[in-house]
């Protein structure tokens, strides 16, 4: 509660024509993580068209500028550090089978 009234008085003083409204959905970020604790940046290797940009842990705020550069430049066909983008790559992870 008390960070949902935080959230509505600094949107009211950015928004202040806004202040008859309520908000209508309230949640947190999720952290999503990898299994290596590294996030996701490429194109999945088994779904054509699907690039992922996740896995960030809770640091999604602080390197979106950069993540989304670099993912632009990837989906762009720019020239990108590919030593990088192998680190990042979603292809990096193994399937593991769930134990019976």
């Amino acid at each position: 509660p008390d960070v949902r009234q935080l959230l509505a008085e600094k949107a009211l003083r950015i928004l202040p024509s806004c202040g008859d409204l309520s908000m209508a959905h309230f949640w947190p970020g999720l952290r999503t993580l990898t299994d290596d604790d590294v996030p996701w940046l490429g194109q999945d290797a088994e779904v054509a068209g699907l690039f992922w940009l996740a896995g960030f842990g809770g640091h999604g705020m602080s390197v979106c500028a950069a993540a989304g550069q670099l993912a632009a430049d990837m989906l762009c066909g720019h020239s990108t550090n590919e030593e990088l983008q192998a680190a990042l790559a979603p292809s990096r992870q193994v399937a593991v089978a769930a134990p019976l």
